[in-house]
């Protein structure tokens, strides 16, 4: 439809319509007017013929006329980066364009018609008299523009979850794929490992060692379990697996270097390999230490994976802790700290894409608040996702800091990155006003998390922001059931 739109014949508008009150009698809106309400009109409009796929309008045009099918259909989209987001047909019972009493000063769609249609306009210099000529169709027109607020503000609204889902469904795919990755290579590994133990355990039996012996070497994975933490650097580990492959290959064990890498992995020790050679027969070293690691190397894919395992369930746990699946119609107590440490899990690939580094100030013992918990996320969501975008590729910091004061839990959420403009610092709580390129933002995100901090918690924000530091602060009022620090007052409901 844009392209018809963009290729269609410059509209002809005329004074000279012709038209009589009964050509105007059927109109929705115009219904009920007398013949000298009409007739009063009608020495104001101006009358277009369109051809099928001619615009009334397009996006961006000043926004000076309302526009009334006479006959035909239009329809009335809006759309970005190419994509419709809203379409509807309209009739001989609507208006598009301007309508009285709103503040739109360019147009945000197109009108195009369906079919060759007859369309009036009303020049918006003509809205004033209107009322007072006109107040049952300016009444009625006032109903239409309550509706399309309601509806576009609706409209946005959905487009603003759906992206802020896109963000959080990529950082979370990302987030999944990682441990995902990780099970799948410990697996194929494992597979590897569990199909050469047979040769390596018969030819251990073949040396006749004690049960205690057998015992003792089996249990050493897990008595170094505690060593695998260990972050060494490149020329530590070096060092650990020369030394590891030098004892060996003095001992006469065959393909110490691969051994030694296990080895270390799993926390051995020199001291550790003595530990077998004390209870092991010289002839039955190479041998021992082959069945050992491999039964360590088992131990630590079992271990990866369950690790792995771990991370998936705390992922899960974080995106249902996040989206608060069981949440309730009415506020219940609310761990903050809690929903901002889910949200940094649902904006960790964002984080680490851009090397941020986040610190935590939380005040300890923090009580819990009277709140809507997915709410509540919605908003650390909306503050910490823009500061994220504020920031510099690299050096970036958010500070997160929590604490309690005169009744409230103050959150303050700190970056050192870009900054907000001072001339634009009074508009951010604006629908719609949005500093983004075009589909990268509707500009609710702000004016969302101030309707929730202020009408749905009866809290307040402030913000303040130069270059190289904003900062956010949200209050919220200590409910039920919950307790102010000692001496200081509770704030009253």
């Amino acid at each position: 439809m844009a392209d018809l739109c963009k290729n269609s014949k410059r509209v002809q508008w005329t004074r000279d319509h012709g038209l009589q009150p009964s050509d105007l009698e059927h109109l929705g809106l115009l219904q009920g007017l007398s013949e000298e309400q009409l007739r009063w009109l009608l020495e104001r409009i101006e009358l277009g013929h369109l051809e099928t796929g001619d615009c009334c309008f397009s996006e961006g045009d000043p926004a000076d006329h309302l526009f009334m099918a006479v006959d035909g259909k239009l329809q009335f989209q809006f759309e970005s980066d190419g994509i419709i987001l809203y379409s509807s047909e309209v009739g001989t019972d609507e208006a598009v364009g301007m309508l009285p009493f709103s503040r739109m000063s360019v147009h945000t769609g197109m009108a195009i018609a369906l079919v060759p249609s007859r369309v009036i306009r009303v020049h918006s210099e003509y809205f004033e008299s209107m009322n007072v000529h006109l107040p049952t169709l300016v009444k009625r027109l006032v109903g239409q523009l309550s509706d399309r607020v309601r509806e576009a503000t609706r409209m946005q609204q959905q487009r603003e979850k759906m992206m802020a889902l896109g963000t959080l469904s990529a950082g979370l795919a990302h987030e999944l794929n990682n441990p995902a990755a990780a099970i799948r290579s410990s697996t194929k590994e494992l597979i590897e490992r569990l199909s050469a133990m047979p040769e390596r355990v018969i030819r251990l039996g073949r040396h006749h060692l004690l049960e205690e012996e057998l015992l003792s070497l089996g249990s050493l994975p897990t008595r170094l379990k505690d060593r695998q933490n260990r972050q060494l650097k490149p020329l530590e580990r070096s060092r650990l697996e020369d030394e590891l492959a030098d004892w060996m290959e003095d001992k006469g064990v065959s393909n110490a270097w691969r051994l030694a890498e296990t080895f270390v992995d799993a926390g051995f020790q020199v001291a550790d390999l003595e530990e077998v050679a004390a209870k092991t027969p010289q002839e039955a070293m190479s041998d021992t230490l082959c069945w050992v690691e491999g039964h360590t190397a088992i131990f630590n894919l079992v271990l990866e994976v369950n690790t792995a395992v771990e991370r998936i369930s705390s992922l899960v746990a974080s995106i249902k802790g996040y989206s608060h699946m069981d949440r309730s119609p009415t506020k219940q107590l609310t761990q903050v700290d809690e929903g901002l440490e889910t949200t940094l899990t649902m904006l960790g690939h964002k984080l680490k894409k851009k090397n941020v580094q986040v610190d935590r100030l939380y005040a300890p013992d923090l009580p819990p608040v009277m709140a809507f918990p997915g709410e509540l996320n919605q908003v650390w969501t909306n503050l910490l996702d823009n500061a994220i975008d504020a920031l510099p590729s690299e050096g970036g910091v958010i500070r997160i800091e929590t604490r309690l004061t005169h009744g409230a839990l103050l959150v303050t959420l700190t970056d050192n990155g870009s900054g907000i403009p001072p001339a634009i610092l009074d508009r951010i709580y604006e629908p719609f006003f949005t500093t983004k390129p075009l589909g990268e933002g509707t500009g609710l995100g702000l004016d969302i998390t101030h309707r929730i901090i202020t009408r749905r918690h009866q809290g307040h924000i402030e913000v303040e922001s130069r270059p190289g530091c904003t900062r956010f602060q949200v209050a919220l009022p200590l409910g039920a059931g919950t307790a102010a620090p000692a001496g200081e007052p509770s704030v009253s409901h």
